[in-house]
Parts: C-alpha cells; structure tokens; sequence
C-alpha cells in the first residue's frame, strides 16, 4: 500500500508553511415551490441503542480537522474538473479542496483540503506529477505533488481573485487569469515570474486592467496564448513576445476558450449560448451556431473531430451536454443524464470517455462517447446541510440540504458506517429542522398547490397536508407532536398553530412583525417566537395562546433553543454573543463570548444543548464550534477546521457531536466522557443525580 501525503491550503493561508497529513492511497490500476424541515415524530418505536461501533470508510477519515472522527459528505461541487494526462486519475473540485479518483472505477483515491469553497480551476502539469490549484479568494496558485499530496510552492496573484490557471504544452510554464484583468506567466522550475500581461477594454493591452479574466488556454504548440473575458472579448497573446497579436470580439462573457489538437482551430463558448469556431490560419471566423441557453464549458476530442459542449438547457433536459461535428459544424448526439445545468467537461486522454460536472445537481457523470451510454456517477456532494438530527436510537442521522434551490434532498446517513441509508426526493427547497425526543424522522415540504405536507423520510409516504398558503420561514413541531406552528413569510406576521393529526387549523398567534423563528419548550408549555428584525423574542402560552412577555437584546438573534429542563432559553447573535434567559422570570442569566479568537469573530448561526443540558455548542459561520460549561458559563474546548456550520447536534447519548456546513460536509466529533451522561452517584438508585428519600 502507497502512503499519500496531503496538505491543507487552510495551514498554508494560516501559517505560509507545509502541514503534511497522512491518508492512505490505492494503487494506480416533480415540480414544486416547497420548503421542508426535518421533524421526528414522538412515538415508542425506537429504543436507545448505546456503545455503537463506528467503522468508516478510509476517505471519510482523510486530512480531518483535529478532534473529528468522520466525515460524511464531500463538499458541494464548484465545477472544475480534470483529468491525468495518463488517464489514470481524476480530479473534481469540491467546496473543502479536491478530491481525487481512479478514472476506471471511480474510486477515491485522496484529498486535498483547500479553503472553504476557494477553489477557482485546476489543471495538471503534462507529465502528471503536479496539479496546480486557483484559489480565487486569497488570489494564490498553489503548486501540489500529486504523489505526495504536499504543496511545493505558492505563485501570488495579482489584480484580483485567480480566476483560472493553466500548463504551457511542455510544462515549463504555468499561467493565471485574474478578476482584475490580468495574466501571470510564470517559469514552473524557476518559480519566478515571466511577465504580467494586462487586459484592457475591448482586449486592448494598457496599464490598468479593467476585465476579468474568465478563461486561458494555450495553443498545443505553445506559442498563442487565448485570453476570454467577461467584456466579450479573446485576446490572443503571443507567448514568446508578450505581446498581443488579435482580438477576437463576441457578444456577451467568454465563458471557455479551447484550441484543437493541431491549433487550427480556436472553439469560443459564450454566456448568449453560442460557440465560434475561428480558423486560426486565416484570422477569421469559420462557423458559428446556438449550442445552449448558456455554454459553459468547450471540449476538443483527441482526435479533433468532435467538440463537446456543456452548459444550460437549450430545449430540453437532453441537451445539456451535447457533440458536434467539427468539420460541418452540424450536432451530432446528446449524451443524456443531467437535468440540472452542466458546468465543466473534459474527454479522456484516449477519447472514449466524456465527464461532465453539474453543481446544481452535485454530481459527475461518466458517458461513453461511442455509445453515449451512462458509464458511472460520483456521488456524495452537497451543496450546503442546513440540518441535521439524530433519531432516538443514535444509528440514524438525517440531513437536509438545498435552502436555495440546489441539491435539495433530506439524507438518511448509518451513524455506525457513515453511509446513505435512504433519501427523499420529493422536496426541493429544504429550511429549518424542529425535534423531538423519540420518534419517526418526518420532513416537511411546502407545495405551492396545496400546502405544507408531511411525509415520512423512511418510506416516502404522505403523512398530513396542512393548507398553508404562505411562504413558510419556520416550522416547530410540539414536544408531544399534537401541534405543528408555522411562521409564514410574505408579508404575514401570523404564526398558526395546526392539529397534527388532522391537518386542521387550531389558531394563529399574531404579531407586529414578520416572524422568522420559532420552537416549542420541551415541556410543551411555552412557544418562543423570533421577530423577523432579530432582536426580539416573545414567550407565548402554548396552552392558552396568550403572550408571557419578551427578550429583548441590541443586536440580531439568529437562532435559538431551550435547554432540555425548558428552564433556560440560549439566544445566538451576529455579535458573537450567546445570550441565556431565564425563562420564568425572563432575566438575562449570562452573556457567553470567547475573547480573542476567531471562534466567536462572526456570527453565531447554532446552538444545541448535549441531553444532560450541562454543555452547549456553538457553530459559527466562520471556521468552528465552542463548547461551553452551561452551569459555570466557561469555556470547555473548541473544534476547529470547518467552515459556516449551520446546525450542530449531540448524539442521544452525548458521546457524539455532529456539525452540518455550508462547505456540504457533515463532521463527527468525538467528545470526551464529560459530555455525555452524568455518571450516577453509587447510592443514586433512579439516576437523577441526587441522592434522596426516592431512591
């Protein structure tokens, strides 16, 4: 077995050094507007199940952050992707770096963790030992061993984020675009810097840049180098003067610029859907012809004689990946599969294999080109999870992904193994999660045309339909699963409260406001509601729908939780503040901030108490989760390495901490004993931690 070394760009932004990490590598051989929540249902069908052996597969414990056990999911798709120039590996890039795989079984094979969600291209030197890496954000290009996954150098930007990057045909330069409008020309063995070319307006070369740079490519036999931007232009360079020879004007952005095998050729994709064939012998343009509603992404076969074209849907769902005759310039097939827009493709080495990429539907799919048959799919990427919740018995966590629209799904994932168990596919916006101890894991969808319906995760069945008419913001099931409170969004400030059994209407608790939060005390007493504004919560009567009185603090409150004895109510901030009130005499009891950390710079989007209410984490939407002693208000320890960690969550026995990010990652964290149960006193017969007449 071959040992893989990778690095995190995170320790390199941080740090500017090397961090190595060992990984283990095998040889080289229905159409709804809807919103949808998790929500368990209180039933006795579950029993606690402790001690859960773990055993995951070996990527889901590659290059984690320290105090993580595993990781499910591999972050959304950003786009690029690429091939070895031997054919044998392939890369995609994935919102936490890029993952690399056998070309033939689609097997993971490492990682290579870069900033959260950076990545802007990728492209492999011609002999396959390096793999260059755009990070748009930090306005860097990072040089990779592939073998042993370490960073040998860094090439700074200039002008802007890296917008794209690309190998001369002998590898002895590496070029960079920039959103700033500039070209770097760097001398890959020298590591220093060749020439900054400028792009200017109208592809005119001047002093100041003033277009983004969208897309480079070198001609095969590297001497022209074709320069896309978004003001509609190709500039084309001449490598060994740098100098600009000809400017090539289109409509509307450059979106992928690729030369043929022999460089006769030049093939231009625009954002307006049209690709230009221009004869580069002659200066003019050969053909051009509607592939799209947008290109994409352009692909030359080996051989020449085909060109591939990914972007959005033309007509249908069948021609988001499409080929076409070079010679006549006539379609020739669609590989069908996608149904959601394709943003990359690239053929193999050898010409019989085309991968396409699609980030809203986060997945890759391998076609082959003689048949045009689907060969197999790389799965496993999430745009975002927005939440995630454990059932009773701790072996199933279930996610949601896909807030805005993209990869909408509610995941059923093996606690033990960290694999899928099931997924439903019938919500394609999903929000908000509520639960409740013990129960049947639900999901909640709503349905333009009829309202917010419930159905059960585990076999896809409808459960009740609620005739809610209004763009749901929040949802929050009752402790005893009875009632269901809906927070409507467009310009209703009324939270109604519904029979879960029958889907009726009970009341609607009315405010000034527009509602965007709202969660049942564990006791099923008490409704605390979040005012759209953020800086107030109002306490009702769940019982008798009457207000009990408001909290009250100066800045936005993002979310917010009861402790499991319904005593304590914990309010988040954008502030990097946690607030905890008391919730019978509704006095703040204390102020929670880690000074002098990065852990609490921003917003604090997550909050959840562990099952004995002693330990509360907090996600931020940053770089990590902080837990703190409830009682004492200290800080216990900090977990770093993870980006915008939407929803956080203890396992049933509290051993288990699981973070969802917005970088598509679910993260276990192993927690030391003092976070589960309290370890009962040797005279405490009943185990509620005091020692009295009832044991």
């Amino acid at each position: 077995m071959r040992k893989l070394v990778s690095a995190s760009s995170r320790e390199i932004v941080a740090e500017r050094k090397n961090q190595r990490y060992v990984t283990e590598r095998k040889p080289l051989c229905e159409d709804l507007t809807i919103f949808s929540v998790l929500i368990f249902l209180s039933v006795s069908m579950f029993l606690y199940v402790p001690d859960l052996v773990a055993e995951y597969a070996a990527h889901m414990q590659w290059n984690l952050p320290e105090n993580a056990k595993a990781r499910l999911g591999k972050g959304g798709l950003s786009g690029d992707i690429a091939y070895s120039p031997d054919g044998t590996l392939f890369a995609v890039v994935s919102f936490i770096g890029i993952w690399l795989y056998d070309a033939e079984t689609g097997e993971e094979q490492a990682v290579f963790i870069a900033d959260e969600n950076d990545v802007a291209g990728i492209a492999f030197s011609p002999d396959g030992a390096k793999l260059a890496i755009a990070l748009f954000k930090h306005n860097f290009v990072q040089l990779w061993d592939v073998e042993t996954g370490l960073i040998e150098t860094t090439f700074l930007g200039y002008g802007g984020g890296t917008t794209c990057v690309a190998f001369s045909p002998d590898g002895a330069k590496l070029i960079c675009g920039s959103w700033g409008g500039t070209v770097q020309l760097w001398d890959v063995s020298t590591r220093e810097i060749i020439e900054t070319l400028i792009i200017g307006d109208n592809g005119e070369a001047h002093t100041e840049g003033t277009r983004a740079v969208t897309t480079v490519s070198f001609s095969p036999d590297g001497t022209l180098l074709a320069v896309g931007s978004n003001d509609g232009t190709v500039q084309l360079w001449d490598v060994g003067t740098r100098e600009p020879t000809a400017t090539l004007q289109h409509d509307s952005s450059i979106m992928s610029v690729v030369f043929n095998p022999d460089g006769n050729i030049l093939a231009v994709g625009s954002e307006d859907g049209k690709v230009s064939l221009w004869d580069m012998r002659k200066g003019v343009l050969k053909s051009d012809f509607v592939a799209h509603q947008r290109v994409s992404s352009l692909a030359f076969s080996p051989d020449g004689k085909t060109l591939a074209s990914g972007g959005s849907r033309f007509i249908s769902d069948k021609d988001r990946v499409r080929l076409w005759d070079v010679a006549s310039g006539e379609l020739k097939s669609n590989l069908i599969g996608h149904t959601d827009d394709v943003d990359s493709i690239v053929f193999s080495p050898d010409g019989t294999t085309l991968v396409s990429s699609s980030r809203a539907g986060n997945i890759v799919r391998f076609f082959d080109v003689a048949s045009g048959e689907l060969k197999f799919n790389l799965t496993g990427y999430f745009s975002s999870i927005d939440n995630i919740i454990f059932s009773p018995d701790g072996q199933t966590l279930v996610s949601s992904s896909g807030t805005e629209g993209r990869d909408a799904t509610v995941q059923l994932w093996d606690v033990g193994t960290g694999t899928p168990k099931a997924h439903l596919s019938a919500c394609k916006q999903i929000v908000y999660n509520a639960s409740v101890p013990g129960g049947v894991p639900l999901v909640g969808c709503f349905n333009s045309e009829t309202g917010l319906e419930l159905y059960d995760v585990v076999t896809g069945d409808l459960k009740t339909t609620f005739s809610e008419s209004e763009w749901v913001l929040s949802v929050a099931l009752s402790p005893d699963s009875k009632i269901l409170a809906t927070a409507s969004g467009l310009g209703d400030s009324t939270v109604r409260l519904w029979d879960v059994e029958t889907g009726t209407l009970t009341t609607g608790l009315w405010h000034k406001e527009v509602v965007n939060g709202v969660v049942f005390s564990p006791d099923n007493t008490k409704l605390a509601i979040r005012s759209w504004d953020g800086n107030v919560v109002y306490l009702w009567d769940s019982n008798t729908h009457q207000p009990i009185g408001t909290l009250k603090q100066r800045t936005r409150l993002v979310s917010m939780v009861f402790s499991p004895d319904g005593r304590t109510l914990v309010c988040s901030s954008v502030n990097s503040m946690v607030y905890l009130w008391d919730v019978g005499t509704r006095e703040l009891i204390r102020t929670l901030q880690q000074d002098n950390s990065s852990i609490h710079d921003d917003s604090i989007i997550s909050v959840a108490f562990s099952p004995d209410g002693r330990t509360l984490a907090c996600g931020t939407d940053y770089n990590g989760i902080s837990l703190w002693n409830v009682e004492s208000g200290t800080l216990k320890s900090t977990f770093v390495g993870q980006g915008y960690v939407k929803s956080v969550v203890f396992s049933p026995d509290g051993s288990l901490l699981a973070s969802g990010s917005d970088d598509g990652t679910i993260l276990f964290w192993e927690l030391v004993p003092e976070f589960g149960k309290q370890t009962p006193l040797p005279a405490d017969v009943n185990e509620d931690g005091a020692v009295n007449i009832q044991d």
